[in-house]
């Protein structure tokens, strides 16, 4: 396969940021993804083939951004199995095609005619408890699959195409224009917890679960014990230690910094992203001026870190 170029300026490399893209894949994903170059973007799901060299704007860092966004592109499609389809023939029949191809690319989904270690790979990475399951590309919905069912199949080898559907729940269907309070009333009663939101024309809009309306109604539920971590902030010598996992905005607002918040989204994205490298305890580095520790780390990640006051630029010298 040919590799190609995206654009044509001089632009950035592929070789010159695959380091960076790797590891802010790793990030997402948990587990390496390898870059190749290539004619055309795509994935199958273990490598992301990205063009040669991207020069669709002036700037490095606008070509730098249009990399990462393809790569995350690719890997959301091997995270959710919403992969590259044909897709204006199913879309033909919809009113309205590009709300159809938004629901197509948001829910969460196994899809019968994926590979079935596609399947497993995203049954055993899935944050919930119950998936629908489509034939084709289209919203021929085959049922309601529920992960605790299927896991002995899963870990014993014998999963394939037919194990799943002979799990499947019929699907549950709820009109898109029934009030929230009405449908908490529903689940009960039908003993349901994801219903399929279908419009007045039977065409499928998303997806809705007992969990989130009363997530809606009564805040977000946690199996955790209300933390009893202080509030960041500096102590007497400076100094304000946070877990790796928290919210760089959150820091910024905490500390008073102004630490980058147009990339990484964490402590732990940010600092991986600067090293270029898989991190380890004891390394001290500088983001925008803030002096960073590492004071633990495991695996992949940044556990905790220490941060200090940055000082205060000395004022000019009027002469």
């Amino acid at each position: 396969m040919g590799t190609g170029t995206l654009g044509a300026g001089e632009g950035v490399a592929l070789a010159e940021v695959a380091r960076v893209l790797e590891l802010f894949l790793r990030g997402l994903a948990g587990r390496r993804l390898q870059l190749e170059p290539a004619a055309d973007t795509w994935t199958d799901t273990e490598t992301i083939f990205l063009p040669e060299r991207i020069a669709a704007y002036p700037a490095r860092e606008q070509n730098f951004r249009l990399y990462k966004a393809i790569a995350v592109h690719h890997w959301a499609q091997a995270r959710y199995g919403s992969f590259n389809l044909e897709l204006a023939p199913v879309l033909a029949h919809y009113a309205v095609p590009e709300r159809a191809l938004a629901w197509l690319n948001l829910i969460e989904a196994i899809r019968l005619d994926d590979e079935i270690e596609t399947i497993a790979r995203q049954l055993t990475t899935s944050y919930h408890r119950e998936l629908p399951v489509f034939r084709g590309a289209g919203d021929d919905v085959a049922g309601v699959l529920n992960l605790r069912k299927v896991l002995g199949l899963l870990f014993s080898g014998a999963l394939d195409r037919k194990a799943i559907e002979d799990l499947l729940d019929a699907p549950y269907f709820v009109p898109a224009t029934t009030p929230a309070i009405a449908q908490l009333q529903y689940f009960q009663e039908k003993r349901e917890r994801i219903g399929l939101v279908v419009d007045e024309y039977g065409e499928l809009m998303g997806l809705v679960t007992l969990e989130g309306i009363m997530e809606e109604i009564i805040g977000k539920f946690t199996t955790s014990l209300p933390s009893a971590r202080p509030a960041l902030s500096w102590d007497e010598a400076g100094a304000a230690e946070a877990d790796g996992v928290m919210p760089v905005r959150e820091v910024n607002r905490a500390l008073g910094l102004e630490l980058p918040t147009d990339g990484p989204k964490t402590l732990n994205g940010l600092i991986l992203e600067h090293l270029q490298d898989i991190p380890e305890a004891n390394v001290s580095l500088k983001i925008a001026g803030v002096p960073v520790e590492i004071l633990s780390a495991q695996g992949r990640a940044v556990k905790a870190v220490r941060l200090f006051r940055p000082t205060a630029a000395p004022p000019a010298d009027p002469t």
